[in-house]
This record gives structure tokens, C-alpha cells and sequence, in this order.
């Protein structure tokens, strides 16, 4: 089980982070940075925080067959990515790296606004999910973007919902 949400959460952070995928639906690379478990640890920089957070299985009734080995099983994802909040957008909080554009709250908006398309565009193009095992059989929106502006730190929740079709144990394939 940890081998499929490790290789899931691998493809998503090299998407999101590294510059991962077909030309044309990429990320540039550093846009995003990785964050420790803790993602409102007050020691990083806050600006564009990526955290990827993988739910629990809920198989697919209709796609489980005993004897073929294999069972079609979704996964809720969810990408939380956080932006650094000040009054003027030059002020930078102690501890904090140089923004990537202003901090008011309608700078953050726009900012917001054009990752959640670049983001929902790259995780959601299929050439992506190539070569990943178990199989990505699709990933898709799962519900309206959530967004919050509290104190020095606002965020953007994308969530969507991953279809795989996995290996089941004790079956009777060959």
C-alpha cells in the first residue's frame, strides 16, 4: 500500500515542484516548493507552500472482478499551497523568503487564480500519469478550489479525485 501512495505522491510533487510532464502542461520548476509534514511551521518561507495529501481507498463496486486480480479503486487527492499575507506586498516577515509578487489579498487572489488553472491543467493531463504503477486510469476536479485569508498566511485547496486500477491480494489471476 505505501509503494502506491509513494509512487502517487512522487508523480504529483515532480508535476508540481520539479518540472515534471509534456511541454505545454508544466510547471515551471521552484514555482512551488515542497514543505515538511508540518505545513504551518513558522521557520520556512510561506510563500507558495506545496503540500500534496492523499486520502483513503474507496473501491469501486462494479470494478472488482476476484479472478482477473484486479480492482478499479478511488483515491481523494488534495494540493494545499500557501501564500505569504502582508499589507503592502514589500514588508516581508521575518523568517520569510521574497515574495513572488505582492501580499495584498487581491494580489494573492490573481496568483491563487492562475495556479489553480495551472495546476488543475498539469495534474489533469493523462500523458502524466504514463508508466505509473499501479495504473492511473483517470484524475479529475473534485468540487470547487477553497481558499482562506487568515492572518500572515492565506491558502488554496485544489482537490481531486484519482481512479487506479490496482492488484488485488488473494485473487485467483495467473
Amino acid at each position: 500500500m505505501a509503494q502506491i501512495l509513494n509512487g502517487l505522491r512522487t508523480r504529483v510533487e515532480a508535476i508540481l515542484c520539479d518540472g515534471y510532464g509534456s511541454v505545454g502542461y508544466t510547471i515551471t520548476a521552484g514555482r512551488f516548493t515542497r514543505v515538511a509534514p508540518d505545513l504551518n511551521g513558522e521557520q520556512a518561507s510561506a510563500e507558495r507552500r506545496v503540500r500534496v495529501v492523499i486520502g483513503l481507498r474507496v473501491p469501486v463496486e462494479e470494478g472488482v472482478n476476484p479472478l482477473d486480480g484486479h480492482a478499479l479503486v478511488y483515491r481523494p487527492l488534495a494540493v494545499a499551497i500557501e501564500y505569504a499575507r502582508t499589507r503592502a506586498g514589500s514588508d516581508v516577515a521575518e523568517g520569510y523568503d521574497q515574495l513572488d509578487g505582492g501580499a495584498t489579498d487581491d494580489e494573492i487572489a490573481d496568483r491563487m487564480s492562475q495556479d489553480q488553472h495551472d495546476v488543475e491543467t498539469a495534474l489533469c493531463w493523462h500523458e502524466h500519469w504514463s508508466g505509473l504503477d499501479p495504473y492511473l486510469v483517470e484524475i479529475a476536479r473534485d468540487g470547487a478550489p477553497e481558499t482562506e485569508f487568515d492572518g500572515p498566511v492565506a491558502s488554496l485547496v485544489l482537490r481531486f479525485r484519482t481512479l487506479t486500477r490496482e492488484t488485488t491480494p488473494g485473487s485467483y489471476s495467473p
